[in-house]
């Protein structure tokens, strides 16, 4: 498999938009520091399963990506919408900071199908379901549609498989493996 797109360490940005990210519009200091705070281990997890991933320790990174989606979770609407009903507070988060927990999320995803894919025993459904919730917030991302393309493949699904690694190599059309496996597809349609 193509290292680059299976390396999920490529493209975090996440801290550099934390640092520049400002706190709750019109909330109480004490909330904003709360989300800063959710927002700083979650990066901080998330980096560090990168270097674990770097360092080819697949199950700490997958530990740490799981941690950062936990800690994210909790500042989530749309996972928090229920709890309303409960008189839970919610916390309101600004456009910015929605984007930065989008973009996190969908990080943790992505580099949580990639550690998928490196294990002995590969569990391809997992990998298409996180690369679908990625899918869903950024539908053009190569690495997802690549990943999914693999996992969906390897579950016998050849149309979506097709569809999925027509659309990376769209994306991404010098991608090596990408390339590779439209081609298998071609050869074997005929």
């Amino acid at each position: 498999m193509d290292e680059k797109a299976m390396d999920p360490s490529t493209g975090d940005n996440g801290m550099e938009i934390l640092e520049a990210s400002s706190g709750l519009e019109g909330a109480g200091e004490s909330t904003g520091s709360r989300l800063d705070a959710h927002l700083q281990e979650a990066s901080r997890l998330k980096s560090d399963g990168n270097v674990f991933y770097r360092q080819r320790n697949i199950r700490a990174a997958i530990g740490c990506y799981h941690r950062a989606l936990l800690q994210l979770r909790c500042l989530d609407s749309e996972a928090n919408a229920p709890m309303k009903v409960f008189g839970a507070p919610v916390l309101k988060l600004n456009p910015e900071q929605e984007e930065l927990l989008w973009g996190m999320q969908i990080d943790c995803y992505n580099n949580l199908a990639a550690c998928l894919l490196q294990k002995e025993s590969v569990d391809h459904s997992r990998v298409l379901e996180y690369c679908q919730k990625v899918l869903q917030r950024k539908p053009a991302d190569v690495k997802a549609l690549y990943r999914a393309g693999v996992a969906s493949l390897e579950l016998g699904d050849n149309h979506a498989a097709q569809q999925y690694l027509l659309q990376a190599s769209r994306g991404k059309p010098n991608g090596k493996n990408t390339n590779f496996l439209v081609l298998q597809f071609l050869i074997l349609a005929v």
